[in-house]
């Protein structure tokens, strides 16, 4: 008995080293693992965004904060950009009044009739346009507006300088 006994021991010495050397491999094998996971996510990184890894590793921060922080700043400034291009284009643009209306001419026709300078209609009397500054005494007269700078300006739809020296030709008459 005494032989198997020690046949148990040494048989029990020999599993118990061998589940040490398993053992000692599973743990190798996972090192090895976390080690070439950590090498594939750098070189993922760098592939990705050498920029930012290199940044990341100089500030110390994680490269997935420091990627969403540049995404965000890229976003705003897109953003920004976008938001002053329309409001360029939404401006209104300063457009000269339309100040002289005229009617339209009328249709042009081919046929014409046989007209005698008796039966032929009086010809249009053609009139000089008229100028701003009668238009405006006629009109300050009549007391469509006041004979102020800015009350012209809205009227007309000019400038403060151009108002300006239209009130001074409708107050101070020089002919």
């Amino acid at each position: 008995m005494t032989d198997f006994i020690l046949a148990c021991r040494t048989l029990f010495s020999r599993i118990t080293a061998r589940l040490d050397a398993l053992n000692a491999e599973v743990a190798d094998v996972r090192r090895y693992r976390v080690i070439e996971d950590g090498s594939a996510a750098r070189r993922d990184s760098v592939r990705d965004d050498p920029v930012t890894a290199r940044l990341a590793a100089l500030r110390g921060v994680a490269g997935a904060r420091l990627e969403l922080f540049t995404g965000l700043g890229f976003a705003a400034v897109l953003e920004g950009t976008a938001c002053l291009l329309w409001w360029i284009a939404l401006v209104p643009q300063e457009t000269p009044p339309v100040t002289n209306r005229r009617d339209p001419l009328p249709a042009v026709t081919t046929d014409v009739p046989d007209v005698t300078a008796a039966d032929a209609p009086p010809a249009p009397v053609m009139t000089k346009p008229e100028s701003e500054v009668t238009k405006l005494r006629r009109d300050i007269e009549a007391g469509l507006l006041r004979p102020t700078v800015a009350s012209i300006r809205q009227h007309l739809g000019c400038s403060q300088a151009k108002a300006a020296a239209l009130r001074r030709q409708v107050i101070e008459p020089t002919s």
